[in-house]
């Protein structure tokens, strides 16, 4: 889950703060070896690279509080670090994973 209820309190769940500490290191680290990965990687475009969080599903969402601080998150850090559904993201790749399906039964 993304988040945590208690009452009228909502939080972050702690699967959802560990995943958005470990983005922040992982930015953090390539922000600060940025030369080193352009250079070894042979990445002359990188900068920062943006973090993607996909945790929980869609039916956590339905509280319309919730969607609302998912929604304002995603605003604030401009999408910096984006959360995501675990929805979402199949969704997102369902008609790519059709296109391979179709691929892989044409090829046979």
């Amino acid at each position: 889950s993304l988040f945590k209820k208690s009452g009228s309190e909502v939080s972050f769940s702690s699967k959802a703060n560990e995943g958005i500490c470990q983005l922040l290191q992982y930015i953090d680290y390539c922000s600060a070896n940025q030369a080193f990965i352009r250079d070894h990687f042979k990445l002359s475009e990188f900068r920062e690279p943006r973090g993607f969080l996909v945790i929980g599903r869609e039916a956590e969402l339905e509280d319309e509080q919730l969607k609302e601080l998912r929604s304002a998150w995603n605003r604030i850090s401009g999408g910096r670090l984006m959360i995501r559904s675990y929805d979402a993201l199949l969704r997102s790749n369902s008609s790519s994973w059709a296109s391979v399906e179709h691929d892989w039964q044409n090829d046979g």
